[in-house]
């Protein structure tokens, strides 16, 4: 994306734990929406197949935040990149505390989606900065990141809206987008050298080119594909299916559900480290099998609650464990864009979330 800074130096402690933060804020705009869908389809009149439209929408916002907007890191000084796309975050999630109707809270959702591109933005930026024999680790210090904003965004969401409601979560949202913009603007270092300054139409159609160069780019893109189309399903559906009989649970209760897959956030920057040792191909199996168990323990109605809390711990660790692999191997053989188009890819695939809405969730699994 840039040109790469080969001792490291720039990757201070601080600045790591800032930049792991904001990728997990960033991915957390996408999730909150998942645990309120219940009290938002209430209070918008919707019923539940409709109401998947509104995760529809943030996903697809940041699967074209990726495709579109993350190469522009390739042109453009990621100081600036990122400073934008944290203002429209914020503005948007302002936006989106302010809805009155359905079509004006999923143009929100859309809008935060497209915005939270920027945590891929983030990576690749310090992946170029790190030294190569430590890349795996300091990609998989953001993965961590990101999973913990995946995990916490369910249980703030969950809480938030229970005890002051879910506007209030976008509130908050717009006021954390604000003090990142403020904190990245310091962080990141202005004048970096752009690896393209080609025009932004040859740069999208370079992905093409770039995809057609690398086999294992377009395997692992369609890998990731299908994993994320599991995970989304899985992680669509239980809200609903936890909010009525026989459950009837909270929305705080729901919210807690996001924390089943801690083990995955704890040992992210250890599957970096195996990444770093050639045993990408080795876990992709291994954890692809692991998908497969996981719809498996889900299918047993008889089982109850405890297998759609074991499926959700299974598909949430496996899928991030996935994830992380797929793009530390992607940032260190094929360049920051091929991992955009590999994220893009997998990306159009969550619109299965969709499908996971229209049907009863039981017989969807």
């Amino acid at each position: 994306m840039r040109t790469a800074v080969e001792d490291g130096s720039d990757l201070t402690r601080t600045k790591m734990l800032l930049f792991a933060f904001a990728a997990g804020a960033m991915i957390a705009n996408i999730y909150y929406i998942q645990p309120l869908l219940p009290v938002i389809a209430a209070e918008f009149g919707q019923d539940p197949s409709r109401i998947g439209y509104l995760v529809t929408c943030t996903q697809l916002g940041y699967a074209f935040g990726v495709l579109l907007i993350v190469p522009l890191g390739d042109k453009v000084d990621p100081r600036r990149l990122l400073t934008g796309l944290l203002a429209f975050n914020a503005a948007a999630s302002f936006l989106a505390a302010l809805s009155q109707d359905f079509a004006s809270f999923a143009a929100a959702s859309m809008l935060i989606g497209l915005s939270s591109a920027a945590t891929m933005v983030l990576v690749p930026y310090v992946a170029s900065l790190a030294p190569a024999d430590t890349r795996g680790e300091k990609v998989g210090q953001m993965m961590t990141g990101a999973l913990l904003g995946i995990l916490l965004a369910w249980t703030i969401a969950g809480l938030v809206a229970e005890l002051a409601g879910w506007r209030v979560m976008y509130w908050m949202a717009s006021a954390v987008g604000t003090l990142l913009l403020v904190a990245i603007r310091h962080a990141v270092s202005a004048g970096s050298t752009p690896s393209s300054a080609g025009r932004y139409r040859v740069l999208i159609a370079s992905l093409l080119e770039i995809a057609r160069r690398h086999e294992e780019l377009r395997w692992r893109s369609f890998f990731s594909a299908l994993g994320m189309a599991s995970f989304s399903a899985m992680w669509t559906a239980l809200p609903m299916l936890l909010s009525s009989s026989p459950y009837h649970m909270s929305s705080a209760t729901i919210g807690f559900f996001g924390l089943t897959g801690t083990a995955g956030a704890l040992a992210s920057t250890w599957i970096g480290r195996l990444g770093d040792r050639g045993l990408a191909q080795r876990m992709t199996v291994v954890l692809s099998l692991v998908v497969f168990a996981a719809w498996l323990v889900a299918g047993r109605e008889e089982h109850g609650l405890p297998a759609v809390i074991l499926a959700s711990v299974l598909l949430l660790s496996s899928r991030k464990y996935r994830r992380q692999m797929a793009l530390r191997r992607m940032i260190e053989q094929a360049g920051d864009s091929s991992a955009c188009c590999a994220v893009a890819g997998r990306c159009g695939f969550r619109v299965s979330r969709q499908l996971a809405m229209g049907c009863e969730p039981r017989r969807y699994v």
